[in-house]
């Protein structure tokens, strides 16, 4: 996989890197500000307060299937959304399928922020043979509105114990997903990194 050096969106194995079969980078930065409504908790995009996106759940489905997918050995890809490369509030365009863009957004410009994928999949979707309980909670909860949420961690992935993340200052925090349209449809099943 190749990154977009204007991006610095880093994705790290902490070691190595590997080519994604079928993925372009794409210019995807998004300046935008942070809003007192941008909180982690689950925030589906209904009317009157937010516009309903019309994706596809099994759009949203496959977005989070193929996020948790990515494995480079057995390190779990993560994002890095710095303090110098994702200020402000910065977006970035994290992967797009037919009707759904996954938008990831670093909503803590005080703090390094590095998540696991695998971690925005699950919050995606709710994780893995996620019961209907786990998807309700989940963005796919949302259904065909999409919304946002705060990535949810799983603090006992080996990827957040590695004495590198922590002497780097890095948290899993200040991060969140946003799941909205793809308005770009030439970016379809492309990966943005």
């Amino acid at each position: 996989m190749r990154l977009s050096k204007q991006m610095q969106l880093a994705v790290a194995l902490l070691s190595a890197t590997r080519t994604a079969a079928g993925s372009l980078p794409i210019e995807s930065r998004h300046a935008e500000l942070c809003t007192e409504k941008e909180k982690p908790p689950l925030l589906c995009y209904e009317a009157p307060g937010h516009a309903p996106q019309d994706v596809a759940v099994t759009d949203i489905a496959k977005a989070a299937a193929y996020l948790r997918s990515l494995r480079g050995g057995i390190v779990d890809y993560a994002v890095l959304m710095s303090t110098t490369d994702a200020p402000n509030c910065t977006e970035w365009t994290l992967y797009a399928v037919n009707t759904v863009s996954v938008l990831i957004k670093h909503i803590d410009s005080s703090v390094n922020s590095q998540v696991v994928v695998k971690d925005i999949a699950t919050t995606i979707d709710g994780g893995y043979n996620a019961t209907e309980e786990q998807k309700r909670e989940a963005i796919i909860g949302c259904g065909k509105n999409g919304g946002e949420a705060g990535v949810k961690i799983d603090l006992s992935n080996p990827a957040y114990n590695y004495p590198k993340y922590h002497e780097k200052g890095l948290t899993p925090n200040g991060v969140l997903v946003r799941v909205v349209a793809n308005t770009n449809k030439s970016i379809a099943g492309e990966l943005a990194l």
